[in-house]
């Protein structure tokens, strides 16, 4: 019995002594863990761009911008001298203590350069607006989701984070309180978000700027059956989207008012006007834009000064194309001089003067379709 106990109190000496060992070791590898995590702190530094700058160099800058700014005026100049030399001195002492910090200096330096009241400026607005994102704290799902969409967007500007938050989060209270009054107030709302989904900003806008299109639409007094006309075929091509509705009705009433009052002075303004009217009819619009892009154009081609064969050939390639649309006639020869004074410029060997040779056979004087066809072929 004496020799049983014995060999127990033995075997428990020997357990209490392996699990000392253990705790002492756990005790190490904490003790190595806490000194590697403090080491890597201290190891890591962050960068003050500004106490980096050469300071008689930052003296001179300062000393630049003020007279650039204030020629002649040296009070004015030893103003802003003192308060940049301020600016600069605080920047210098700024103590940069994360990357955020030092990310929201390097922009602030590389957006304003040596203007260091508007890199302090920045600074500060920008390090107030982290403040805030580190610290906000959400009251329920919607506003953790509208943080989360923003930042996502805007990343490291953090006045943005917090100013579009702040947005978007007033305009989703804003929609919640909404009670549309009639059902196309209904439709637009509906419209709205499915347009913009979860922009509540964007969706709050969308509606607003609609209903009041539409109560303009409402509101208005037709005289005539062309405006009649008009606003139908506007309501045809735009359905609901009043806001496009309003848009192409005034744009097309301002040009029926351009129309009646035209003066046509010669035979050309005759014949351009009476062309494009047969070709737009009723799309009052499109007809004005055309009659003027076709008269501009005419003018242009009045003047143009023919120098080479090429260019002569360009002009009557063009009009065989085109007949009188002087519009497409002045851009099939702008864009075809551009592609023979490319063609020029080539410096070739002879591989490349036999491909640009059986270009040109292909294609006669269409220097455009030379080029491309060039292109191709030196591509492949």
């Amino acid at each position: 019995m004496k020799k049983y106990f014995f060999v127990l109190l033995i075997f428990l000496l020997l357990l209490a002594g392996c699990q000392s060992d253990n705790d002492e070791d756990d005790n190490e590898a904490a003790d190595e863990t806490d000194t590697s995590e403090e080491e890597n702190q201290e190891s890591e530094s962050f960068t003050n761009i500004i106490a980096e700058l050469d300071p008689d160099e930052i003296e001179e800058s300062i000393q630049e911008l003020a007279e650039d700014n204030w020629p002649g005026d040296t009070e004015m100049q030893e103003f802003q001298i003192d308060n940049q030399t301020k600016a600069y001195n605080q920047l210098v002492e700024l103590s940069i203590d994360s990357a955020q910090k030092e990310s929201i200096l390097n922009e602030a330096y590389h957006e304003w350069d040596n203007d260091f009241e508007m890199v302090q400026h920045h600074y500060e607005r920008q390090s107030e607006a982290l403040e805030w994102v580190e610290n906000i704290e959400f009251e329920n799902d919607i506003e953790e989701q509208i943080f989360e969409t923003v930042a996502s967007e805007d990343e490291d500007n953090f006045i943005g984070i917090q100013s579009e938050f702040e947005r978007q989060l007033e305009a989703y209270h804003w929609l919640e309180e909404l009670e549309p009054e009639t059902e196309e107030a209904e439709l637009i709302l509906e419209e709205a978000k499915d347009y913009a989904e979860n922009d509540f900003w964007l969706v709050q806008l969308t509606y607003e700027r609609q209903l009041e299109s539409l109560e303009w639409i409402q509101d208005l007094d037709l005289d005539t059956p062309e405006e009649e006309q008009i606003l139908e075929d506007a309501k045809e091509e735009w359905e609901n989207d009043f806001e496009m509705v309003q848009h192409v009705y005034q744009n097309q009433m301002d040009a029926l008012e351009w129309l009646e009052d035209v003066e046509l002075e010669n035979d050309v303004e005759k014949e351009i006007f009476e062309t494009v009217e047969s070709e737009y009819e009723a799309n009052y619009a499109r007809m004005r834009d055309e009659y003027e892009y076709r008269l501009e154009a005419y003018h242009w081609l009045e003047e143009l000064e023919i120098r080479t064969p090429e260019e002569e050939q360009i002009i009557k390639d063009a009009e065989e194309s085109w007949d009188d649309d002087y519009h497409m006639i002045q851009a099939y020869y702008e864009d075809q001089i551009e592609a023979l004074e490319w063609l020029q410029n080539l410096d070739l060997d002879d591989v490349e003067e036999q491909i640009l040779d059986e270009a040109i056979e292909t294609w006669g004087s269409d220097f455009r379709m030379i080029q491309s066809e060039y292109e191709s072929q030196i591509e492949g």
